[in-house]
């Protein structure tokens, strides 16, 4: 959690800073399904420990991070909604004269009422859900101007207990290469030519995309900054193919009364479904220090998922593949399906001293499966008591 006290950076060696939070909350309707579900659950309160490590190491030609996080959550009047999730990200970054190598991975054990929340709508069950996502790839700066880089990537979800749930294990191919162009000391064109290739193997089915996007950012003063991009795509499947586009414009402003953030997107994406999807996005952040130590935000997200036309099955084979018997489905029985998510949350941080700071919280959320009648909102309050540990430095 970032920190109003600047905290003494450590430039060299490996470093180790820790985090941990404590939150009440009180939830209306977690689930986010209608009253007349027969999983809808009443208002409930809970409490949330999040401990959260942070190990950096930084030298001429490398830099190293490790961020292991555990989140355990309690839920005293119900306990099917309880979550004991852990988290693993690492980043490495490994510089040459003009060429530098970048790789990612992560680790998450969560469940499906976090993943699946704003993408499939699929929140009606708490069981386990795994994801480990791996990329890596080089940049060559051709010229002092001009770079070319490229990358490969690898993502698997699986789902524990799934059948009855809606979502299947899937395993998500991702290579693009990637031409910059810094055309002047405030813009910089982009180039980016994307394959990626979707496979559930529980159907022996596939869906490859392909996408091309040409775009520039651009530092319009010493507050704003603005990116535009935008390309076709194309993707294909045993069942047929899809033309569309990708898209993105945001416009960013820092400052020390305001910090801003406004973006506008749409790309592709595979979801807990099996499925690729059209994600289309809105987001709003706002970013205001009211003194030296309390700071107010506010973010405002819609967000749009919808199938392609290229998925692997109809409405009959939708029920026939998760359900068995359409009597024993919960779940909608056709496809392809939009899933529509809004959420909006206001934030206030208080550090009462260095190390210790206090936030009080509210969100609203809705999610709504187009033409299932499943549209649900629930409300979110709570206070998070953050302890922020200073970077100790060792070797």
């Amino acid at each position: 959690m970032a920190s109003a006290v600047s905290t003494p950076s450590i430039s060299a060696g490996w470093s180790f800073t820790p985090v941990a939070q404590q939150r009440v909350e009180f939830d209306t309707n977690p689930l986010l399904v209608p009253r007349s579900s027969n999983f809808y659950v009443n208002d409930t309160a809970n409490l949330a420990t999040n401990l959260v490590g942070k190990l950096d190491h930084h030298d001429e030609q490398l830099d190293l991070t490790a961020s292991p996080r555990l989140l355990f959550q309690y839920y005293p009047d119900t306990t099917f909604l309880d979550q004991n999730n852990q988290y693993l990200d690492l980043a490495a970054n490994y510089k040459l004269e003009r060429t530098s190598w970048a790789g990612t991975a992560k680790l998450a054990r969560d469940t499906t009422l976090t993943s699946e929340l704003g993408t499939t709508g699929l929140t009606i069950g708490n069981r386990r859900h795994e994801n480990a996502t791996l990329a890596l790839g080089p940049t060559y700066q051709v010229t002092e101007r001009f770079s070319l880089s490229a990358q490969g990537g690898y993502e698997r979800n699986r789902y524990e207990n799934e059948a009855g749930t809606g979502l299947i294990d899937y395993t998500y191919y991702s290579g693009d290469a990637k031409a910059s162009y810094l055309a002047s000391a405030r813009t910089q064109l982009n180039l980016d030519v994307a394959v990626n290739r979707l496979h559930v193997a529980a159907l022996g089915f596939g869906t490859t995309s392909y996408i091309v996007v040409a775009g520039l950012t651009s530092a319009l003063n010493e507050r704003w900054s603005a990116t535009v991009s935008a390309g076709p795509s194309f993707v294909k499947s045993s069942r047929g193919t899809d033309n569309g586009f990708t898209a993105l414009v945001e416009a960013k402003r820092t400052g020390e009364l305001l910090n801003l953030d406004a973006r506008v997107s749409r790309d592709l994406t595979p979801t807990g479904r099996g499925v690729l999807t059209t994600r289309d996005q809105a987001l709003l952040s706002l970013y205001r220090p009211i003194s030296e130590r309390l700071i107010s935000s506010i973010s405002l997200l819609y967000q749009r998922t919808r199938d392609l036309t290229t998925n692997p099955f109809g409405a009959n084979d939708y029920i026939l593949i998760y359900c068995g018997t359409a009597a024993s489905c919960n779940l909608p029985s056709f496809a392809p399906y939009t899933v529509h998510y809004y959420s909006a949350e206001a934030n206030l941080r208080w550090q009462f001293s260095p190390q210790w700071e206090l936030s009080p919280f509210a969100r609203y959320e809705e999610q709504d499966i187009y033409a299932a009648s499943t549209r649900a909102h629930g409300y979110r309050v709570g206070l998070t008591l953050s302890w922020n540990g200073r970077p100790y430095g060792f070797w």
